[in-house]
């Protein structure tokens, strides 16, 4: 099968999640014998960050198009105009500049690969597929919430939505959210794969350490309410470290540093940066904590407790409420910094504790195996071609 991955937006150089899950799926699919090629926006030259195999094509559109990438001047006037009457018109905006090039170029490269099917990275980008008319069977991935994705997506996005052979949700909750925004009798259930790291739960390690990977965000991912945590317990736990792996906003980053430098905590709080090593990071872990506002799906969660570890969430975030089960592979705990210091307070005090959540979280995130999961989306994909 000839499979286009189509996600306009940047890509190359990226290190966030969805850009992981974007190389993990190409990979899957060509080894299970399919051709695939990925379709991006990218305003940059270069590659994706993440491994590819040598096999996927990457085409990117902006490329093709030639001439300057970036946004002109007279451009971003009229963006700030339409961002004045919120977030909608920015999207409609957004989707209007686009479709001036994608739907003149788009076809031609279409008619190229001549795939059996595209799947649709976005909501976003489905609405432009379906401005491009294109005669070619798409399926639509959500990467998070149908509340945070919809509430303001165009006429275009939805009627790409309800045009789409499948819609593809992360969490059995978002089947019912998604009905909510538009019509479409394929809304079905598909988590992220989660790659396995199955180390010895009881394995010895030099020194303790809680993890965050995520990129560093204030809004979404929340760091600082870990960090500020954290410092209130440093000094009566001298032998444990915070370590932040990610990149991210650079004013957030000086704002977290500002905090550890105030408080004293250089010796124990780490900015660690990206890594490609992600796995010895879980495996040098004692703890994984996940103070985010939302998540569609913590494929990082996942993978954390994949490696044994434990973990600690905000009770009140989806996404996170839904895979860590209270008291049995990690804590969920109330919204705030308080809750957050007694949740750490309760694992770090009890090692047994950490050793028994940690077997139920690695045995709880098989069922996120990439087996398990590129079985469900073979079915998908083979169903809607044949349709």
């Amino acid at each position: 099968m000839k499979i286009v991955m189509a996600y306009f937006e940047n890509v190359a150089d990226c290190t966030g999640g969805l850009e992981r899950i974007l190389c993990d799926f190409s990979n899957a699919m060509v080894e299970r014998g399919h051709s695939v090629s990925i379709v991006t926006n990218d305003e940059h030259d270069g590659s994706p960050y993440y491994p590819l195999n040598s096999s996927v094509s990457v085409i990117n559109l902006k490329a093709v198009l030639g001439g300057e990438r970036r946004l002109s001047y007279q451009a971003k006037i009229i963006r700030e105009v339409f961002r004045f009457f919120g977030k909608k018109y920015v999207r409609v905006w957004k989707e209007q500049y686009r479709n001036g090039y994608i739907k003149k170029i788009l076809p031609e490269i279409i008619r190229n690969i001549s795939p059996d099917i595209i799947i649709s990275y976005n909501n976003e980008t489905t609405g432009q597929l379906y401005r491009a008319g294109l005669n070619i069977p798409y399926v639509t991935m959500f990467h998070s919430t149908p509340d945070f994705l919809c509430k303001n997506m165009t006429k275009a996005e939805k009627a790409g939505l309800e045009a789409s052979r499948v819609v593809q949700v992360l969490t059995p909750l978002a089947v019912e959210e998604a009905k909510k925004y538009f019509k479409n009798d394929n809304i079905i259930c598909i988590p992220n794969e989660v790659h396995q790291y199955r180390y010895d739960v009881r394995r010895k390690r030099e020194k303790h350490i809680i993890i965050n990977v995520a990129r560093l965000n204030k809004l979404a991912k929340r760091q600082h309410l870990l960090v500020e945590a954290f410092g209130k317990v440093a000094v009566d736990y001298p032998d444990w470290e915070l370590q932040l792996w990610g990149d991210g906003d650079a004013k957030y980053i000086n704002l977290i540093k500002k905090f550890i430098e105030k408080h004293k905590l250089e010796e124990q709080v780490h900015l660690m940066g990206k890594t490609k090593e992600v796995c010895k990071v879980y495996k040098d872990a004692d703890l994984f904590v996940f103070p985010s506002a939302f998540e569609g799906f913590g494929v990082a969660l996942v993978e954390a407790m994949s490696a044994g570890l434990p973990c600690i969430g905000y009770r009140s975030t989806c996404g996170v409420n839904e895979i860590i089960k209270n008291g049995k592979n990690g804590l969920l705990v109330d919204d705030g910094v308080d809750a957050l210091t007694n949740g750490l307070k309760i694992l770090m005090n009890d090692q047994r504790k950490r050793i028994v959540m940690g077997e139920y979280a690695q045995s709880y995130a098989k069922l996120y195996s990439p087996e398990r999961i590129w079985e469900q989306w073979e079915k998908i994909l083979g169903g809607s071609r044949n349709e």
